[in-house]
């Protein structure tokens, strides 16, 4: 119900009546009118002095980490972690590596990227990733993270998987829902 108001609110201010709705009300599908006004100015959220509140800080940090995730196949993942957790039991530590040991990690995937040379074989004009140039971006991503953003120079290898990456199928068929369901069909 809330969509085909949404389009004819549209549709309105295509013809110079309604404007389309902004802010919560675009968020919820409802009019601006259809929101009482005092909910909207005193969200729990927002701070009287204009400056955004702890809450809503941390709320915008996981949104910009949820949109900045790095899209990888399991078998990527799957290596990442495999040799992250061989790298820490070599140092005698559970879930970080150094920035150091990570380095060497994404010079020895770097060689590999560089070995396969510049041309791209005919898997990756259908549309299959290249698992060592996905995985030599998540290694930098991890780089930047650790020289930028931490205090300390460790990689905590779980948790920068788990925020940090989004697996997505092997298959470029399946990553868009309208082909997924043509497939499953």
């Amino acid at each position: 119900m809330s969509s085909i108001f949404y389009l004819l609110t549209m549709a309105d201010s295509a013809a110079g009546g309604l404007s389309p709705p902004t802010g919560a009300a675009a968020a919820t599908g409802a009019s601006a009118g259809d929101l009482p006004e005092t909910n909207v100015l005193n969200h729990r959220l927002l701070s009287d002095s204009g400056k955004s509140s702890e809450v809503e800080r941390l709320a915008t940090r996981i949104e910009s980490k949820r949109g900045h995730r790095i899209p990888v196949t399991f078998s990527v993942r799957l290596r990442f972690l495999r040799t992250c957790r061989q790298i820490a039991k070599r140092e005698g530590l559970a879930v970080k590596i150094s920035l150091d040991e990570l380095q060497a990690f994404r010079d020895d995937v770097q060689n590999e990227v560089d070995a396969q040379g510049e041309t791209s074989s005919w898997f990756e004009y259908l549309g299959f990733r290249n698992e060592a140039k996905a995985l030599l971006a998540v290694l930098q991503r991890g780089i930047d993270r650790v020289t930028n953003e931490l205090v300390d120079n460790w990689l905590y290898f779980k948790d920068f998987s788990y925020y940090f990456t989004t697996l997505e199928s092997r298959y470029p068929w399946n990553r868009t829902p309208l082909m997924t369901s043509a497939v499953t069909l």
